[in-house]
């Protein structure tokens, strides 16, 4: 029973105190039915919980995640070698899909100063953020009116460059062929934001939603690497096997064969 008396005491149940954090001390708070902030009470090296006698208690809950083993072994190659190799970023979680894809949608699109003739420079909604986005797609696209509005995948941890004085914070990716191009269109439940996952890959720490999971800057290089393509009807895959999707509905190109490289 909870015994009478003591400093720390609450007379009823709430939800935990604000605590974007998730602090431990905060849940152990809610848990025992104790009102206010546990920063304002700090616990000495000696001590004993004293509650008064039927203090209701909150739920219980578990204050500690199991941690999958896959993700185990990703934290131990991330925190494995010399101090020197990590700060070379050796040793780094795996990434089974390093490309930070997410839904935008085209807020504004208009001609760059110096290349009317060939480059967007586009103003595109992900969310939480806006970001320039300067496309070589006016020959495929010659209409802003038909791109604005329009969502678009967009590849948000590629290296920022100037492309002929505009800055360009990612890329919108498209399936090439020939001469042909195609923009990757997600559902159009899709919202901005939304992230854009190949199958049921996830990264070290990664839920269905995004975040959890730092990737890591690529060089376009790097990103023409990865083994990106259609498939039947246009999906769009990654290995020839993992669809991408986002809000769980497929992420297509329209009119392209198969096999069409995505980039």
């Amino acid at each position: 029973r909870a015994r009478r008396g003591g400093p720390l005491t609450g007379a009823s149940r709430g939800p935990p105190p604000p605590d974007p954090a998730g602090r431990f001390a905060a849940r152990v708070y809610h848990m025992l039915g104790i009102e206010g902030d546990p920063s304002a009470n700090a616990l000495p090296d000696a001590f004993t919980l004293t509650l008064p006698e039927g203090h209701a208690l909150g739920e219980p809950e578990l204050l500690f995640r199991q941690i999958p083993p896959e993700e185990v072994a990703a934290l131990r190659k991330r925190f494995a070698g010399t101090q020197e190799e990590a700060a070379a970023g050796e040793g780094a979680a795996a990434a089974a899909f390093p490309a930070d894809i997410r839904v935008g949608r085209v807020a504004s699109a208009r001609a760059h100063a110096t290349d009317e003739s060939r480059l967007w420079v586009l103003q595109v909604d992900l969310g939480a953020e806006t970001r320039q986005i300067v496309a070589g797609i006016r020959e495929h696209y010659p209409d802003p009116g038909a791109l604005e509005g329009r969502l678009l995948a967009v590849l948000c941890n590629l290296k920022a460059v100037s492309l002929k004085g505009e800055e360009s914070q990612g890329m919108a990716l498209a399936a090439t062929k020939k001469e042909a191009l195609s923009l990757l269109c997600p559902a159009a439940g899709a919202r901005p934001g939304d992230r854009v996952f190949a199958g049921d890959l996830r990264n070290p720490g990664e839920e269905e939603g995004g975040g959890g999971f730092a990737y890591p800057t690529l060089e376009l290089k790097e990103f023409q690497k990865l083994p990106l393509t259609l498939g039947d009807g246009g999906l769009a895959l990654f290995q020839k096997k993992h669809p991408l999707t986002a809000g769980g509905e497929p992420v297509t190109a329209e009119g392209m064969p198969t096999g069409a490289k995505i980039k």
